[in-house]
This record gives C-alpha cells, structure tokens and sequence, in this order.
C-alpha cells in the first residue's frame, strides 16, 4: 500500500523511544496493516481490528504529526452533565 508509506515509515521512526505496552500495542497493529499487501479491510481482519478504529488510529496520528502519544487511551467521561443538581 504505497499510499501509506510515508505514515509507515514515521510510525517506525517514533516507535522506539515508546515505553507504553498499549501503545506499543497500537502502534505494532499500525505497522502491520499498513505493510500488508492486502486491502486495508482484509488486513484488518486478520489481525482482529475493526478498519474503522485503524482509520481512527491513523488520523489521530496524522493530526499530531505522527506522535504516538496520540493512541493513548482517552477517557469517555462527559465533560459536563445537564441533569446535574445544582450546588446550592
């Protein structure tokens, strides 16, 4: 997937100083789809990874310029809740 590899080869770059198992995790499935000879839905298929979260994986890493940082886990908890009592 000659498309990608200009993402591939940044992916590789930053992945050594990267001491998280989770993203180390993310980063390997990356890796491993983008250098597949497959489509991108049958590579992920393979390697048990839905293609949408590969997709959203790959964005998340193009907005942060390539930073590994950016497979962290983020949290789902809501920002603010409209059926809060209020302090008072």
């Amino acid at each position: 997937m000659e498309r990608f590899n200009c993402d591939l080869k940044k992916i590789k770059q930053n992945l050594g100083g990267v001491r998280d198992d989770d993203i180390r995790r993310k980063a390997r499935l990356l890796i491993r789809v983008l250098e597949s000879k497959a489509s991108v839905r049958m590579a992920c298929d393979q390697c048990g990874l839905c293609y949408k979260t590969f997709y959203d994986w790959l964005n998340r890493l193009r907005r942060q310029e390539h930073d590994l940082g950016a497979l962290k886990n983020r949290s789902r908890r809501p920002v603010s809740s409209p059926r809060q009592f209020p302090e008072e």
